[in-house]
């Protein structure tokens, strides 16, 4: 730390050395230029130290900064997501559904693993759900992407389901 503190100048360097003794020289003595050059390197110690919290200040503002435009890039990505929701669910209030029909909403994520089945990401509407063997069934969904439509097999325990065939009364 000592080598990093600014050096007292030859101007200052040359006057302060010429006293070699205690005997007053241009009014100054020994321990009046003492006292002034421990005022001087005192003063440049807190230069430093000041400039040092400068420098640990601007490295935290600049980590802030980084933090704060990989939080707003996070909110863009859930906002580009809600945008997607919406569009589901309006299209979801656009079918008309039959008493028979059930449709769900999806809960995880999953990936096809063959050409009869469909991958989604959560929150994706499905719709006519047909039960099939061991916990899967059939339904459609509509890319909101390409507004394609697709059927295809997927696992009903990704399902949230929201409407269940309605039983008739019993007469």
């Amino acid at each position: 730390m000592a080598d990093d503190l600014p050096s007292i100048s030859s101007i200052e360097f040359s006057e302060i050395s010429s006293f070699t003794t205690d005997q007053p020289q241009n009014g100054l003595n020994r321990v009046d230029v003492s006292a002034m050059i421990d005022a001087r390197l005192e003063s440049m110690k807190i230069t430093y130290e000041m400039k040092h919290e400068i420098d640990k200040l601007a490295k935290r503002f600049i980590a802030i900064e980084d933090e704060n435009t990989s939080l707003k890039k996070i909110v863009e990505e859930q906002q580009v997501k809600i945008n997607e929701m919406s569009d589901q669910f309006d299209e979801l209030k656009t079918l008309k559904l039959e008493k028979t029909e059930r449709f769900g909403v999806a809960r995880f994520n999953y990936k096809a693993a063959n050409d009869d089945e469909l991958s989604f990401e959560p929150f994706q509407f499905f719709y006519d759900l047909k039960p099939l063997e061991d916990g899967w069934c059939n339904a459609k969904m509509r890319d909101h992407k390409t507004g394609e439509e697709k059927k295809g097999a997927i696992p009903e325990n990704f399902l949230d389901i929201l409407y269940k065939k309605r039983e008739e009364p019993n007469k």
